[in-house]
């Protein structure tokens, strides 16, 4: 964890392995390996070298403190575009249980380092996001993609939702409520390649306009 020597209000993006504890001990390290090589690439397009951001590692992911200053329309497109590539890429000649399938936070506040990691709400919210039972649920009812993103109401409010040439689009995201120990959060989901997102089953249906590119047609968000 370096080049964070002090607070400063950035981009938390924390990254977690899906079924990473279900893999035999060859199997978590190749996953270890595989994901530093699609997070390198993913940031190298989005103009940001992984290895000079500060990162503590979780085993199964990490939690990243992006530069203050950035792009964020731009960067968090290119990244989120450049993984989904890289993800594909590496998936490719793998089997459905040596596949990387990755569950993506980002959200932004004050972050400083401590003696044994991040320290911040920032971090803890982005973390509470990633480890969600609501968003661990979408990924595994989506079992053909290999990427799903989480925002934070700021990221989507702030970011997103104003549809930045350069930036992700917002029709392509669906509101779900996170509840995790005292953790309340009304976030944002996006999935790569999902034409139909299915959030739990408990939550009752909201009909919303999703386009596609050259198409517009209708897709059935859940929400609260």
């Amino acid at each position: 964890m370096h080049n964070l020597v002090h607070p400063s209000r950035s981009l938390c993006v924390v990254v977690d392995v899906t079924g990473y504890s279900s893999r035999r001990g060859p199997e978590q390290q190749f996953a270890q390996h595989a994901l530093v090589a699609v997070l390198t690439e993913a940031y190298a397009r989005a103009g940001i070298e992984h290895a000079g951001l500060p990162v503590q590692p979780r085993g199964d992911g990490e939690i990243a403190v992006l530069p203050a200053g950035v792009n964020e329309p731009a960067v968090l497109a290119e990244f989120t575009t450049a993984l989904e590539g890289a993800l594909c890429k590496t998936n490719r000649h793998l089997n459905q249980r040596s596949r990387l399938r990755l569950r993506v936070a980002v959200h932004q506040g004050l972050v400083w380092p401590g003696e044994t990691g991040f320290v911040g709400d920032a971090v803890i919210a982005a973390c509470r996001l990633v480890d969600a039972t609501e968003f661990r649920l979408v990924m595994a009812a989506h079992p053909h993609s290999d990427l799903a993103l989480i925002v934070s109401s700021d990221i989507y409010h702030d970011v997103i939702r104003h549809e930045f040439t350069n930036g992700l689009r917002p029709d392509t995201f669906t509101p779900i409520s996170v509840t995790t120990k005292a953790f309340r959060h009304r976030a944002w989901l996006y999935v790569a390649r999902a034409t139909r997102i299915s959030l739990p089953a408990r939550r009752r249906p909201i009909l919303a306009t999703h386009r596609t590119p050259g198409q517009a047609g209708h897709i059935r968000r859940l929400a609260q």
